[in-house]
């Protein structure tokens, strides 16, 4: 008896000090797999094999991250890469059915948090299925911010610190290239819906924030958001550039077809045919190809830098 007690008195510490460290480190494996998402909402995701994704910058960094083959869906925006085209689609972000996503049985969803509508949201946590959302301000800060909240969620976090430098190194490029720019051209971007509704955008927008970060100017400032495009207000803005999205600008006839809109024609962009359009993902989507969207951006607004960097 008086033996056992010796052992026990020396064990003791020893399996407590054990226990402590064995608990501890389930404390850290807990902690490992919950994530705080942009509703400020604490997730602890235990399942990450059936991932549906809803907007294009989700799925593109989960493709960046090389975790696509846990995609079982996508909304109707992940148009890139063309792989995810042909994933089950959960319709627009912004009508969803509550029905349609939980058929294609998702351990965990990843929306961009202007989702919607709000009930199809709360009907989506009541179904016990983690939903994580991203916020979707468009900036370059939140596009790195999105990446390593979806790496941490999915145990890819050194992954996401990778791709978040590659994302800087076509940020810096740009930054680097600010020093030789003498003048900001005037530029405004034109939305075309492709039925022939032209709207022009204003402040807030991803396309502001392109333009500033490309070392534009908005041309402009009188409001946030998009309005209808007007032949005064565009007249008015004077813009040096204007920037389109492929598919509108191929709905409006091209630069041809463009230039015939009312007041296209009499402001410096239409004069000197500088009109540019992009992909639409790529230019505004804010996801993982943002740093070198900034970095094209920014040359085709600063034509002298291309000729500066010719060898």
């Amino acid at each position: 008896m008086r033996r056992w007690k010796t052992i026990r008195h020396w064990a003791g510490p020893i399996f407590r000090s054990t226990l402590a460290t064995a608990m501890l480190m389930l404390g850290l494996t807990l902690a490992q797999g919950a994530v705080r998402d942009a509703s400020g909402q604490t997730l602890l995701i235990k399942d990450t094999s059936r991932v549906i994704a809803v907007g294009s910058s989700v799925t593109e960094i989960i493709y960046a991250l090389g975790a696509e083959k846990r995609l079982v869906g996508v909304d109707s925006s992940s148009n890139f890469p063309a792989a995810a085209q042909k994933l089950p689609q959960v319709g627009y972000r912004r009508s969803l059915g509550a029905e349609g996503v939980l058929s294609l049985g998702p351990s965990l969803i990843i929306a961009v948090d202007d989702t919607g509508p709000p009930a199809v949201l709360v009907q989506l946590r009541g179904s016990g299925v983690p939903l994580l959302l991203v916020d979707d301000t468009p900036s370059l800060e939140g596009v790195k911010a999105n990446i390593r909240l979806i790496g941490k969620a999915l145990a890819l976090d050194e992954r996401a610190e990778a791709l978040v430098r590659r994302i800087e190194v076509g940020a810096l490029q740009a930054r680097a290239l600010y020093s030789q720019i003498h003048q900001r051209p005037r530029v405004v971007f034109v939305y075309s819906s492709g039925s022939g509704n032209l709207t022009l955008s204003g402040t807030g927008t991803a396309a502001d924030s392109m333009i500033k970060l490309a070392g534009g100017v908005n041309a402009v400032t009188g409001y946030s958001g998009y309005k209808a495009i007007t032949a005064e207000a565009l007249v008015l803005a004077q813009p040096d550039y204007i920037v389109m999205l492929d598919r509108g600008l191929q709905a409006v006839g091209g630069i041809e077809g463009f230039l015939k809109t009312p007041g296209v024609a009499a402001t410096p962009a239409g004069r000197n045919r500088r009109i540019l359009s992009f992909e639409g993902n790529y230019l505004l989507g804010f996801g993982p190809r943002a740093g070198q969207a900034i970095l094209e951006l920014t040359l085709a607004l600063h034509p002298e830098l291309r000729v500066a960097q010719r060898p």
